[in-house]
């Protein structure tokens, strides 16, 4: 009788991959740099690159590109060399104007790394379906799922059930998922960041002028400051 489990081809888990971070970063906070330490501890994964968004599709940003980029090359310093800053989205919106969808710079990146996997959050799962050229853009390349406190957990069975209702992966064990019809898995990893938001920092600042200690790192902190980006203020 034949399994009805992974063969002994099947990759059940991923190795020495690049993962693709990417995000607006509006701005960069203690959240997403927990995540990326997360993912560097994660045995799979090689190194992590980070890719902002200029324009994208599915959401408005508050600043500039540029403004962003800084605060992104200064939130993720203490992790080189393993982690990198990539200005492929940006380029390609300064060029054609459009917003960036992840269909083609998973494409367009591909290329450049041996085993390349595409970071997201549990409520970006949710909203997979959403996504241009889905369900094809899960054949691409590996998926690391990252799951959060509190509505991680519930996010996670939400959106996997949704894979599974729709015959897009079968499961290999209760955090890996066999994507249909690829070689590529999808991998749920648990992760100690903070259930942070840009949207709350932001109106948090607005609201009082400042931020909170323990939510953006301090060198992000200070370059708020010394632009006054979303209305901050010095005590001064």
């Amino acid at each position: 009788m034949k399994s009805s489990g992974p063969n002994q081809n099947t990759l059940t888990t991923i190795v020495n991959s690049t993962a693709i971070f990417g995000g607006t970063f509006d701005p960069p906070h203690l959240g997403h740099y927990r995540a990326v330490e997360g993912l560097l501890r994660n045995p799979g994964v090689e190194r992590v690159i980070i890719e902002p968004s200029a324009k994208p599709p599915l959401k408005s940003t508050q600043i500039s590109i540029e403004h962003r980029l800084a605060m992104v090359e200064l939130c993720f310093e203490p992790l080189r060399p393993r982690v990198q800053i990539d200005r492929f989205e940006i380029e390609e919106a300064a060029k054609t104007g459009k917003p960036g969808f992840s269909f083609e710079t998973i494409q367009a990146l591909i290329p450049r790394y041996r085993s390349l996997s595409w970071v997201i959050g549990t409520d970006q799962l949710l909203r997979f379906h959403e996504w241009k050229a889905f369900p094809q853009i899960l054949k691409l390349c590996h998926w690391i799922v990252l799951k959060r406190k509190p509505s991680g957990e519930t996010e996670a069975k939400t959106g996997v059930a949704d894979l599974l209702r729709g015959g897009l992966i079968r499961p290999i064990d209760s955090s890996k998922f066999q994507v249909v019809g690829s070689p590529h898995l999808l991998q749920i990893v648990e992760t100690e960041a903070p259930a942070l938001s840009s949207t709350k920092i932001r109106a948090q600042i607005a609201l009082n002028g400042s931020v909170a200690p323990g939510l953006i790192p301090p060198l992000v902190q200070e370059y708020l400051l010394r632009h006054k980006l979303y209305g901050t203020q010095t005590s001064e």
